[in-house]
């Protein structure tokens, strides 16, 4: 007599208990919205920033967010053989993920700590002499951008306050040197946050 193996894959599945004991994940859904003002390299002005930042996983946070400067840069005479550098960055939009170290103690203030790399579009400012005709036509110009920071959340119930540290790294085009040059762009933000 011929079994089948189908018939029997069948019956040892049929034996198997149908009870599932899972419990509840405490995950709950974590929000964070945050917004305040970054200070970078100077002579570029302060500017705004606002980002939502999203719990992916325990460990895992997502920042999705943007800064803006609606500042006007000091002036026409600014030294730009005293920098280091010949772009400043003026806006930005970003999504970097980062790994979370968090710290609990529900009665008093909770804190965590954020390492954080991702990817962005920044807009830069020439700030050197501009010799070529094509500045006059693209004063402010957007690349790619790579970036890596740190950041410290300090909270009391659902109001708080975020202190972030950035890298910005991109290769805005030098029209006058007709080169790509690294621009390093440190950023300093301090911020309000709110989660829910």
């Amino acid at each position: 007599m011929k079994v089948n193996p189908f018939f029997i894959l069948l019956l040892v599945f049929s034996w198997i208990p149908h009870e599932a004991n899972a419990t509840a994940s405490n995950l709950n859904p974590r929000v964070r919205v945050h917004g305040g003002a970054i200070f970078s390299q100077s002579p570029a002005p302060t500017a705004l920033t606002f980002g939502v930042d999203s719990r992916a996983s325990r460990f895992i946070y997502l920042d999705i967010g943007g800064f803006l400067s609606p500042f006007a840069l000091p002036g026409d005479d600014v030294n730009a053989e005293a920098l280091s550098q010949t772009h400043l960055a003026r806006h930005g939009i970003y999504a970097m993920p980062g790994i979370r170290i968090p710290h609990r103690q529900p009665k008093a203030f909770s804190w965590d700590i954020n390492f954080r790399t991702g990817f962005g579009i920044l807009w830069t400012d020439y700030i050197g002499e501009k010799t070529n005709n094509s500045y006059g036509s693209q004063p402010i110009e957007a690349d790619v951008m790579t970036a890596a920071g740190i950041d410290l959340g300090i909270r009391r119930g659902e109001l708080g306050v975020r202190l972030a540290t950035r890298l910005l790294f991109a290769w805005p085009h030098d029209h006058d040197e007709k080169t790509d040059p690294l621009l390093i762009a440190p950023q300093l933000s301090v911020e309000g946050l709110y989660q829910f």
